[in-house]
């Protein structure tokens, strides 16, 4: 288990929410980032609970009602010059896309979990304090529908890339490599589950060399999985055709 700071992670307003409902939609959006945040805050679904006491009942029961994404108290260093908080304060009550990241990308070529959510801009209340205090703006945000969480993963590349290998020829020798790279640790390679090659072709688990010399003709399609052995691992499926003539 991996557990995550706060530090370097990251807050960002995007769109008006009115289209954007998918999560598709968030992952396709454009943000801006807000800098200069000191606390995120907390935010994620919480039920009201609903007591129910029936008199011929001795025990309280219990029950989820609707859930609330919260309010998130964004405290901020007051910078005039940010782009993002400024367009939070140019648009008090109304609805935009957000997201936060984490600093919790597996690897260089990893994305980071990554929250996305609609939210209505409710307050940036300026905060002053005394003399040796550095003037703070509390932005508030209240989450408006789903919270949407898509975990931390790996980047992997897998070459080919899905699709068509190169074509091969009946009783003649064959030999094509599937690399993959960005897990964590060795790689090995197999075919997925229900998946098998054309007959008398081979695959080497530790090179990812598909070889031999086709025994028939046809068009064959399989999947090979790439397993990366170390601490947090990694897994990537690609399926492919092969034409043999």
């Amino acid at each position: 288990m991996t557990i995550t700071a706060t530090a370097k992670a990251k807050f960002y307003v995007g769109s008006p929410s009115n289209t954007i409902s998918l999560l598709s939609d968030f992952q396709a959006d454009t943000y801006t980032e807000i800098k200069e945040i000191e606390d995120l805050g907390n935010w994620g679904p919480e039920a009201k609970e609903i007591a129910v006491r029936h008199i011929d009942d001795a025990y309280v029961r219990r029950l989820a009602g609707t859930v609330d994404g919260g309010v998130i108290t964004l405290a901020a260093s007051f910078d005039a010059l940010d782009p993002g908080q400024a367009f939070l304060r140019a648009n008090i009550g109304s609805k935009f896309s957000f997201k936060s990241t984490l600093n919790d990308a597996p690897n260089a070529n990893g994305t980071p979990t990554t929250f996305f959510f609609r939210g209505v801009i409710l307050g940036a209340q300026t905060k002053f304090g005394k003399a040796d205090d550095v003037t703070m703006t509390e932005f508030k945000i209240g989450v408006d529908g789903e919270i949407f969480e898509v975990l931390a993963d790996y980047s992997i590349t897998v070459t080919p890339a899905a699709g068509a290998l190169p074509a091969a020829t009946h009783a003649t020798p064959y030999s094509e490599t599937i690399t993959a790279t960005g897990g964590d640790g060795a790689v090995t390679y197999a075919l997925a589950a229900g998946s098998s090659l054309p007959g008398g072709l081979t695959l080497n688990p530790a090179t990812g060399v598909i070889s031999g010399t086709p025994s028939a003709a046809g068009n064959f399609t399989f999947s090979i999985v790439a397993n990366f052995s170390g601490g947090a691992g990694g897994t990537q499926t690609t399926a492919y055709t092969l034409a043999v003539s």
